[in-house]
């Protein structure tokens, strides 16, 4: 009971919320802070510098030389994905569009996926699907990266049976909610955060809510 109470006060601070908002099923769905890990991973990419700002904490905390396996590389692998076009792909899914295994963003995510899938790992960007998976399932991968989870149906197209898939929109109803909770936060460690207006999947993760410079006053203002 006690490790279970903790746990709620560490999801609920991560939250930015009371641990008495804290649900057994918001419980279940972190997986043991795996999904705040995801989400955070979310967070860097929109926004670079908090990744470049933990690395550089990381190094600070080294005490009489660097040890490289105690240093975070959050940075090299937001670039990494900005790399591969990690961009394009989310501005897709976040905007409400369904892909299936023939759509271009998909091939062209799965191709550059499966090709360069060891040093992909190397810089810090892991797949969980198996080496010979489909192109479906590496760009599923891909998104679970972010903790973004997806659902699928299955419709005739071209008079063939197909499987489309878009993002689950429960899940994402949360992830949107928890990150636009976490920005005022994001702001006093990390000062201004600036956000790319030409960058749509940002635009749509945080919605009206804009990232301000932080001097006096805590918290997000909306436009």
């Amino acid at each position: 009971m006690e490790r279970r109470s903790l746990y709620k006060f560490d999801l609920a601070d991560w939250r930015v919320s009371e641990p008495e908002t804290v649900t057994a099923d918001d419980v279940l769905k972190d997986r043991k802070g795996r999904r705040r890990k995801e989400l955070e991973k979310l967070e860097m990419q929109a926004f670079p510098q908090i990744a470049q700002a933990l690395d550089q904490a990381s190094i600070h905390k080294q005490k009489g030389g660097v040890c490289q396996q105690d240093i975070s590389h959050h940075s090299l692998r937001v670039q990494t994905l900005e790399n591969i076009g990690i961009g394009k792909i989310l501005d897709h899914v976040l905007s409400g569009q369904e892909w299936h295994a023939n759509h271009p963003i998909v091939r062209e995510a799965a191709q550059i996926l499966a090709s360069q899938r060891d040093e992909l790992a190397l810089m810090g960007v892991r797949l969980t699907c198996g080496k010979n998976a489909t192109p479906s399932a590496y760009f599923g991968a891909l998104l679970r990266i972010f903790g973004l989870r997806t659902e699928s149906k299955q419709i005739t197209m071209n008079n063939r049976r197909i499987r489309v898939y878009c993002l689950d929109g429960d899940n994402l109803a949360l992830t949107k909610a928890d990150l636009v909770a976490r920005l005022p936060r994001n702001i006093e460690r990390y000062g201004e955060l600036q956000m790319n207006s030409e960058t749509p999947w940002i635009q749509e993760i945080y919605s009206l809510h804009t990232p301000f410079e932080n001097n006096n006053n805590r918290g997000v203002c909306s436009r």
